[in-house]
This record gives C-alpha cells, sequence and structure tokens, in this order.
C-alpha cells in the first residue's frame, strides 16, 4: 500500500492484506490452521471493510472516540465467528476493554521502541520511556483481569 503510493499507483488494502497472508501461508503453509492467525486477518479485514462505514453510522461521537468504537466493533464483527467455532463462547465485554487500551497501543510501542533503541546505545536513556510503556502495560493487565472476572 504505501510502496503503491510511493510510485503513485493505486493500492488496494485488500489486495494488500490478501498478499501478504499469501506470502505468510506460502512460507508456512500450517498457519492456515492457527487460530491467532486467523484472527489477525479477520479483524484487520473486518476493520479494513467496515470501520469507515460504522464511523459514519456513529458520527454523532466524537472523533477519536468514534474511530476507535468503529475499529473496535468491525475487528470484533468479523472475528466473532471465529470464536463462536473455536472457543464456544464470546466475551460481550470485549469491545469495552478494547475502548480501554488500544488507543494507547500506540503510545506504549513508540515509548517502547524509543525506550529499547535508546538504551541499547545508553542504558539510562532507555529508562523513562520504558517506564512509560510499562505503566501502559499495566494498565492493560488491569483492564484484562477486571473484565475477564466479569461474567
Amino acid at each position: 500500500v504505501i510502496l503503491g503510493g510511493m510510485i503513485h499507483r493505486q493500492s488496494h488494502v485488500t489486495v494488500a492484506l490478501a498478499l501478504a497472508a499469501a506470502v505468510l501461508l506460502g512460507i508456512k503453509p500450517s498457519l492456515v490452521r492457527d487460530v491467532g492467525f486467523q484472527l489477525s486477518f479477520a479483524a484487520t479485514l473486518g476493520i479494513v471493510i467496515w470501520a469507515d462505514s460504522l464511523g459514519r453510522w456513529l458520527a454523532w461521537l466524537p472523533g477519536a472516540f468514534r474511530e476507535a468504537l468503529a475499529a473496535t466493533l468491525a475487528a470484533q464483527a468479523m472475528t466473532w465467528p471465529l470464536l463462536l467455532a473455536e472457543v464456544h463462547r464470546l466475551s460481550l465485554i470485549a469491545p469495552l476493554s478494547n475502548l480501554l487500551v488500544v488507543p494507547l497501543v500506540p503510545f506504549m510501542m513508540v515509548a517502547g521502541a524509543i525506550g529499547a533503541t535508546a538504551g541499547s546505545v545508553l542504558p539510562l536513556a532507555g529508562w523513562l520511556p520504558l517506564q512509560a510503556a510499562g505503566a501502559v502495560a499495566g494498565w492493560f493487565r488491569t483492564v484484562i483481569e477486571v473484565t475477564g472476572s466479569l461474567p
């Protein structure tokens, strides 16, 4: 998708996603039976296909919250059939827990990358960003434990 934009060609995210799946399956065919692989691609496909439409439907909500909710609902809707088939259960609280953690994922990833990079050069330089990433990870764990304990 990025390369297509760089060479001034129209690109399609769904085609890129299918190509990524084909390459991964070509390298490791057993992934076709891997539930994590299936869920990852289903969630991504759900976001690609439905998030914009859901975002328009949720236009009455504030921007960042609307986008996060639309992406969460799109991913959940696409993965629920797989979850039902594999684990025979659905978590109705999952969209709420996702809303509580998903907006912080980019911050945690950037802080972790900065901390790891800086820390590999000068260990003390990585301390603060890694502490920030660790605090966010602690929040994730709390959300998971609390929402996971609900019926």
